[in-house]
């Protein structure tokens, strides 16, 4: 994906627009993250996890976050496991964005549309609760 991240009537541009030309996204993957039992993606990667509270391109920014990473997706029944390692990329003045030195993290993370199913009826109780 290529961006054009220009600045006009602004002199000199901010570190992060000089270069207006860079390698937003670009990955290889194999196996499909939804239907395949695994799933390995390596490159340059978008990463949005918890809804975004956890992980992720916050959309607020003209030159957006991607990520230098290992994402692994694993399928057992309702279960899903993400486990991914890799940095934020910095937008560099000149030349391609580089991982940000120090911002390395790796998370592993677990979920299940049935781990926090909420009863649909209240149990009843029965005997008598009252003492004398």
């Amino acid at each position: 994906m290529k961006t054009d991240l220009r600045v006009t009537n602004v002199s000199p541009a901010p570190p992060s627009q000089r270069n207006p030309a860079d390698l937003r996204l670009g990955w290889v993957q194999i196996g499909n993250s939804e239907t395949s039992p695994v799933t390995v993606r390596v490159g340059r990667q978008p990463l949005s996890f918890g809804e975004g509270r956890l992980v992720s391109d916050p959309n607020w920014s003209n030159v957006g976050r991607s990520f230098d990473a290992v994402r692994m997706t694993v399928h057992y029944g309702p279960v899903r496991l993400d486990a991914f390692t890799g940095a934020s990329d910095k937008i560099a003045g000149a030349g391609l964005a580089l991982p940000t030195p120090g911002s390395t993290f790796t998370v592993c993370m677990a979920r299940s549309p049935t781990w926090f199913r909420i009863p649909q009826s209240n149990p009843t109780c029965s005997g008598d609760s009252s003492t004398n």
